[in-house]
């Protein structure tokens, strides 16, 4: 059986950026041809499925869950069985519990041999205490049974000495995460981005974009990818044993 990869957006806190790896993750995997399914779960304030619509409507690929119904969490499960081979599930802020919650019901972890699945969280942190203590409770009801990609967002300060020196780190080191770094995009950009629902890849091209701040785009979009290829073995399915 081919194998499959199930990429969940692990972290619990508001504002962090857990929508937008997913939007650079979706991106990224868009442009290098993978095939892809992807669930956002806050369907109220459509913060990662609005960047990719056609006529005003999600693209296929693009699924809406509500993270509160087990039925529709299942959506999860059967994109897999029936679908794809890559499904990438958003993070919502304080609902992360009942993604595990919703694993351990359906013992996930002890079937991935049945599903030829691995499975990746992704931990986002950045300067702040909470994160990297949600980091630590998460690693804690996971253990061994996933891949961890850690991803230092460094959207408000230029260091993550927090993170660096936590419990958490020195946890989570003990089964040999991945860890990347998101580097700071300016403040006019990010408006531009957000104001228009504009990837970067749509941002380096769009006409309505002024041409310098399109080169800058293309600039930043290049480090994003320098990071995600470093990544690209938790972010697309292992190849057949």
């Amino acid at each position: 059986m081919k194998r499959k990869r199930l990429i969940l957006v692990a972290t619990d806190k508001g504002g962090v950026g857990k929508s937008t790896f997913s939007i650079h993750v979706a991106d990224y995997l868009k442009e290098k041809g993978e095939k892809f399914i992807a669930f956002d779960p806050d369907s109220a304030n459509n913060s990662f499925a609005r960047f990719f619509t056609e006529n005003g409507k999600p693209e296929k690929w693009m699924r809406f869950i509500n993270i509160m119904e087990d039925t529709s969490l299942d959506q999860i499960t059967k994109a897999l069985e029936e679908e794809t081979d890559i499904v990438l599930v958003d993070g919502i802020a304080s609902q992360q519990k009942a993604f595990l919650n919703w694993i351990e019901e359906i013992d996930l972890f002890n079937r991935r041999k049945e599903l030829s699945l691995d499975i990746t969280f992704v931990l986002v942190v950045d300067e702040d205490v909470d994160t990297v203590e949600q980091v630590l409770t998460t690693v804690k009801r996971a253990e061994e049974n996933v891949e961890y990609l850690v991803v230092q967002n460094l959207k408000n300060a230029e260091t993550s000495e927090i993170y660096d020196s936590s419990q958490a780190r020195k946890m989570i080191n003990l089964f040999s995460p991945i860890e990347i770094v998101f580097p700071k995009l300016k403040g006019p950009l990010v408006t531009i981005i957000q104001s228009k629902s504009l990837t970067l890849s749509k941002a380096s091209k769009d006409e309505r974009v002024y041409k310098n701040d399109q080169m800058r785009f293309g600039n930043y979009k290049k480090r994003i990818w320098g990071e995600l290829d470093k990544a690209k073995d938790l972010l697309v399915p292992k190849k057949d044993e």
